[in-house]
């Protein structure tokens, strides 16, 4: 019940065979790349322009799937407020109300603007998402040595900037996650019960952005170093039995994404009883609330990876 596309899911790539295969042959594509002299001309062939599109056009949809996730965080939110008006307003500071109300940071849980955070936070990381898709589709075509390295370094000041996002959206999903576990101190024990689960489910995502994080940081450093030393950087298995570095990285921004996938998936539950539980509490009937839940997470029951 993923959430995010694996890397390879594009145009029939999503066989994990054949999505390792393109991983494990990324090290020598950028090798081959890298034997383009400053001021001449490399035709680039099929099989690298094949492997640079499926990362390329993964990247992209990755973004687009951030954005459907930031929807559905806020029609989450939306209906939170609905069920629960107390806890779910923005809080102000009593003494800055009158200057423009600024929002109290730590203390009181604030999940309304935590959850406003988080919206504009997936929303940052989609778009540079897209804006990394796009660069590293660039690799694709004729290009000469100088140019190779300038593409390179773009790219690799990409994954710095998603390091970046992504380190902020986990840390936004553990503070989201704090609000809960606090609002779990109230009188209803079924919802308090509800609010403790949900809690600990934002911190397993939180943790899992941090590891997509890392992964992009690593990444980054890696088109840094093709950059300044493309032809010695990167050392390619001429059986393509294993990966080289580039492609361990990856590799493993790959498998995290899908652990994050299924870190987000794993809120449902969370996300189910404190509906339910919000909906007792006000003694509304459980109707459309209760069954639109699993397609405000994305989750599809009869399908995964």
């Amino acid at each position: 019940m993923a959430i995010f596309l694996k890397l390879g899911d594009i145009k029939g790539e999503s066989l994990d065979h054949k999505h390792n295969e393109t991983l494990l042959r990324i090290d020598g594509d950028f090798l081959k790349l890298a034997s383009a002299n400053p001021d001449g001309f490399l035709k680039i062939d099929g099989q690298i322009k094949h492997d640079i599109a499926v990362i390329g056009d993964s990247f992209l949809k990755l973004g687009q799937d951030f954005i459907k996730l930031s929807d559905a965080a806020i029609k989450i939110d939306s209906l939170f407020l609905k069920l629960d008006p107390t806890n779910f307003f923005i809080k102000l500071d009593p003494i800055l109300d009158s200057a423009g109300g600024a929002v109290v940071e730590g203390g009181p849980p604030n999940p309304q603007a935590d959850f406003l955070k988080l919206d504009s936070a997936l929303k940052i990381a989609g778009a540079d998402l897209g804006v990394l898709g796009a660069d590293f589709k660039h690799f694709d075509g004729t290009i000469k040595g100088n140019v190779l390295a300038q593409a390179e370094a773009r790219v690799g000041q990409d994954f710095l900037k998603l390091n970046v996002d992504m380190t902020s959206t986990g840390q936004t999903f553990a503070t989201l996650g704090d609000d809960f576990i606090k609002l779990s101190n109230g009188p209803n024990q079924e919802l308090d019960a509800a609010y403790k689960l949900l809690g600990g489910e934002l911190h397993k995502i939180g943790s899992a952005f941090d590891a997509v994080a890392s992964d992009f940081l690593k990444l980054s450093q890696d088109f840094e170093i093709l950059a300044g030393e493309r032809n010695t950087a990167l050392v390619a298995s001429s059986s393509n039995s294993q990966p080289g570095p580039l492609g361990t990285d990856f590799l493993k921004l790959d498998q995290d994404f899908l652990l994050l996938s299924q870190a987000i998936g794993g809120a449902f539950p969370g996300t189910a009883k404190v509906i339910d539980a919000l909906l007792d509490h006000s003694g509304k009937p459980h109707g459309d609330e209760m069954h639109d839940t699993p397609s405000l997470l994305g989750v599809n029951h009869g399908s995964g990876h």
